[in-house]
């Protein structure tokens, strides 16, 4: 009885041990000048736990909207996840790849205007 307990256990761990967290960083992948948003996205495996700074996000996005002449950046709607690679048989297909995205809208100081 107590080897099948340990077998079971082992089965567990080996599982459990395939799930990785890996760090990753919020990278700029897309935007509209005129309109003053700015996504920013990062991509992981089906196996993995994201580690991200909500702050690197969100000084990415201040980043681009600083280069585009604006003053900072708000989170602009929800986090979005979509799929990125599939794999296996049709109708019984999994995500092996996710990308994670948010979008950010650029903010302008009080008495200061944007030229485009």
């Amino acid at each position: 009885m107590q080897g099948k307990h340990i077998f079971i256990g082992s089965i567990f761990l080996m599982l459990v041990g395939c799930i990785v967290t890996i760090p990753k960083r919020w990278e700029p992948v897309g935007g509209s000048r005129s309109d003053g948003i700015v996504k920013v996205a990062y991509q992981v495996d089906e196996l993995q736990t994201a580690l991200v700074s909500q702050q690197q996000a969100l000084d990415t996005a201040t980043e681009s909207c600083k280069a585009w002449g604006f003053q900072g950046a708000q989170q602009f709607g929800l986090e979005s996840r979509t799929c990125n690679i599939y794999f296996g048989k049709p109708g019984e297909s999994r995500c092996r790849t996710w990308v994670v995205s948010k979008s950010f809208q650029c903010s302008v100081s009080a008495g200061n205007a944007i030229k485009l």
